[in-house]
């Protein structure tokens, strides 16, 4: 079995999620069956006065895959496959700032307003890639992946009140929400560089 790290070397991307993959050689041992799982988390707030600015992204999934290999030299082996993947993603930018009453005090309540996506997404993924064996339980390896990917999103804003002063709970002043199922190709002629582990 391989476990492959969820560390990144040279990874170009900021939001590239963590990764990690663990292969189970079958049988035959140029063949291996694979799981992948995946997640990302970045959560940044900023604070201007009286206004807040929230931004909220998490992503997650899992994917069952299958290798074929073919060596090349001792040290560098090609392989081949195909992965079947499912996730889930989450998107929200927050504004939480003080509202202006022209009959009122200029700032007598807060208002939040947001903006957001929740998605799912269910994809088949032809791969190609190298490993290079660097001693007998230590490899790198990267690959590229052309992704045909369906996805089912919904968008949506809201915006709320609430007393500027006291413990009251927001109230929902309006909303409006779509959906939107989309398809496509989605091409990743780099996805990092990772550094794998054999097992046993």
């Amino acid at each position: 079995m391989y476990l492959t790290s969820s560390k990144r070397i040279l990874d170009q991307s900021v939001k590239s999620p963590a990764e990690v993959l663990l292969r189970k050689k079958m049988p035959n041992p140029f063949q291996t069956i694979r799981v992948r799982a995946y997640g990302l988390l970045n959560n940044k707030e900023t604070v201007i006065f009286t206004t807040t600015h929230k931004n909220l992204h998490t992503s997650y999934g899992v994917a069952l895959g299958y290798e074929w290999i073919k060596p090349i030299t001792k040290r560098w082996e090609a392989y081949y496959g195909l992965d079947v993947e499912v996730g889930r993603s989450r998107e929200s930018f927050t504004e939480i700032r003080t509202g202006y009453d022209p009959d009122a005090d200029p700032y007598s309540f807060w208002e939040r307003s947001q903006e957001y996506s929740h998605g799912r997404n269910i994809a088949l993924s032809p791969l190609l890639g190298v490993r290079f064996r660097i001693s007998e339980r230590i490899f790198l390896s990267t690959e590229l992946r052309l992704s045909h990917t369906m996805t089912w999103n919904r968008t949506g804003e809201t915006y709320e009140t609430k007393p500027l002063e006291g413990n009251m709970e927001w109230q929902l002043q309006s909303k409006v929400e779509t959906t939107l199922d989309e398809r496509g190709l989605r091409f990743r002629p780099y996805t990092g560089i990772f550094l794998n582990y054999k097992v046993w």
